[in-house]
This record gives C-alpha cells, structure tokens and sequence, in this order.
C-alpha cells in the first residue's frame, strides 16, 4: 500500500483483527501457533499423464503420507502447526460417494500424530479448483461448477459433498484437524462461480453441525498480492459461526511462482528494493482482510537457501505476520522432495535442518 508506514498499516490491522475476533476469542481461535509448515507428499504425482480419479497411483510407490518420525521431529523443533495436503480424487474416486478407506486412514493417522505431538493439523484439498474425471479414454480437468458440453462434471453439491463427508468420519475420532483447507490455489474459473461455490460449502458444512475452523481461499493461486483484483473488493462469506479465515500464498521470487528461477544476485540487479518485497507481497491482502473485519491466513510461503539475503526478506515476512497477528505455513517439508530449493525437511538420519527451518524458527 503506497503512502502507508509498515508500522501504520499493523496497528490499523491489530485494532480491526481485535474488533472482529472481541464477540468470542474461541471463534477466532488466533492465540494458538504462529509457525507452521505443509507436509508435502499426498499430493504427488498428481500431475503425470493420465492421472484421474480412476487412475491415481498407488500410496506408498507414487505418493506418501509423511511418517510420524518426521512429525515428531518438527514438533520437536517448535513447529505446532501441520498443513496436510491430499487429492480429492485419490480420497473420494466417486463424486459424490463414499471415502476411500485406505486413504481415510492415512489421513486420520496424519491427524493423531499431530495431535499427540501437541500440534494442530490442517486438512488442505490440493486440487487447484479442479477435479481430474475420466470418463471412457477421456480426462476432464473439471472446474467446480464449470460446464463442459451441456452439463457440470464437477459442482458445488460436489465440493461440499466432499468436506460435509470428511467432517462426519473426523467426528468419529478424538484426533480432529483444526481446520479445513477447502481448495489450494484455484484458478482459471469465474469469479461469480467461485464465490458462489465456497460459499455453498460453508453452508453445507455448518448444517451438518460442524464447527471448524474453515479456510477461504482466493482465486488467480490465492496471489496474496493480486488478491484484490483477483476476488474483488469485499468479503463474499458468510459464516453463521463467524469462524472462518481467508487463504492467501505468499512467494518472494520476481514473479512471485515460487519457482525462483533467478539466483540471489539476479533478482537484486532486478529489483534493488527486494529486501521490501515481503511488504509488498503481503501487504495487498492483509490491507483487505482489515478492511473487511475478517481473519488472514498465509497458507503458504517459502524461499532458497542459496543466499542469505532471501533469509532476510522471509523474516520480513515472519515479522509482518506477527505483528498482524496472522498465522501461516512455510512450504514445505516432506520425506520424498529430494534436492527440492525450498525443503526444509532434514536428512534421512534426522540430524541436519535445512536453513530455512533457522529461519522459520528465529534461530539464524
């Protein structure tokens, strides 16, 4: 936001965050866990040839679920809150039907660990607002509520038919998620469409008397940056519970992918001012969800450790969280990323943390 001071912009948020959370602090549940990450794995190869909802690997040889040492040992880092990834087509294969048992478990052991280690584990549909369906030899790459011919593959009844179902195999357990992701990163679809459709899902979820913490994400990748012109000016939920958060992502790269394809070096020469792009990344939507009275949430952000300079701006980053009062998870860890820039998962002996973890944690 240009012509607004940093600490301006944190006291306004601080006072709003405080006016929509006064009614009843467990509604808004924000005193809990600052630092987090994504356990990334469940939602692996989801993007080989072919992938759909009746061809979707197998668990164990073409995806994972992370194990519990690897949860153990981050909540013995001081990490407190687990962003879980999975794909809806591995765990509901037929819209509209039962959940996959094998996949439920997975998901449901993911959750206790979390929990037995004293943490709070967050369910997160990684389906960028699309379903894989095939039908005969043909994948759709379906948008929610999208036509394709004359009818909708994939509709909002769908989406929530999907949460309302997770919600009742969870009531059955003493280990509950702390929140529903509803949907990583959608894009390509109307605006109109996808506000109507997240909306749908709220409903249904509360009618079937579930109480969760729900977390909105926005369109064009939940850009936090472009939130605005991707989602509009106003909040578009409502919740009779008012307990729900938006989701927007956060990378720091010249175009903000998350893919950083320019060294440390490059991206200065580029931008001089890269130091405050952690501002200029957050500040878009965090303006937003003062404005609109309503609680943010940074569901995913991370950097290289190839130079020092990128610890800088992820702790602008941190600090401009913490200063908002806004939760977040770094992306991420997960036992099968290999070589991957932005791991923070340690070695396979669990004696070496990346330095991003340094980082993450206050420790660099």
């Amino acid at each position: 936001m240009r012509g607004v001071s940093l600490f301006g912009f944190t006291v306004i948020f601080g006072l709003l965050m405080a006016l929509s959370c006064s009614n009843e602090m467990e509604s808004c549940d924000y005193s809990g866990p600052t630092r987090g990450l994504s356990l990334a794995g469940a939602e692996f190869a989801s993007d080989v040839e072919g992938f759909s909802n009746l061809n979707h690997g197998r668990l164990g040889s073409s995806y994972i679920y992370n194990s519990k040492r690897t949860i153990d040992w981050f909540a013995g880092q001081g990490v407190e809150l687990f962003r879980i990834p999975f794909r809806w087509e591995r765990l509901q294969p037929v819209l509209g039907g039962p959940l996959d048992s094998a996949e439920l478990l997975a998901l449901r052991e993911n959750v206790k660990w979390v929990h037995d280690a004293g943490g709070r584990a967050i369910l997160d549909c990684h389906n960028y607002g699309r379903y894989a369906y095939q039908e005969g030899k043909f994948i759709i790459e379906a948008l929610i509520d999208h036509s394709y011919g004359e009818r909708v593959v994939v509709s909002q009844e769908h989406f929530a038919d999907l949460w309302v179902k997770i919600g009742q195999a969870f009531a059955r357990t003493d280990a509950r998620p702390w929140a529903y992701g509803l949907m990583n990163e959608p894009h390509g679809t109307k605006r109109s469409l996808w506000q109507k459709a997240t909306q749908h899902v709220v409903t249904c979820i509360r009618e079937a008397g579930d109480n969760s913490l729900l977390l909105i994400p926005g369109l064009d990748w939940s850009s936090s940056e472009r939130w605005v012109r991707a989602n509009g000016a106003k909040s578009w939920v409502q919740d009779p519970l008012d307990h729900f958060a938006y989701e927007a992502h956060a990378y720091f790269d010249a175009d903000g992918s998350g893919q950083y394809r320019w060294s440390w070096e490059e991206e200065l020469q580029r931008d001089p001012n890269i130091r405050q792009r952690a501002a200029k990344r957050l500040n878009p939507f965090l303006s937003w969800c003062a404005k609109n009275k309503v609680n943010a949430f940074i569901g995913e952000f991370g950097v290289p450790a190839t130079n020092a300079g990128w610890g800088e701006v992820l702790q602008g980053a941190l600090q401009i969280m913490d200063q908002s009062h806004v939760q977040g998870c770094y992306w991420a860890a997960g036992e099968w990323w290999g070589p991957y820039p932005l791991s923070i998962q340690p070695d396979r002996a669990f004696t070496h943390a990346p330095t991003q973890l340094g980082w993450l944690m206050g420790r660099n």
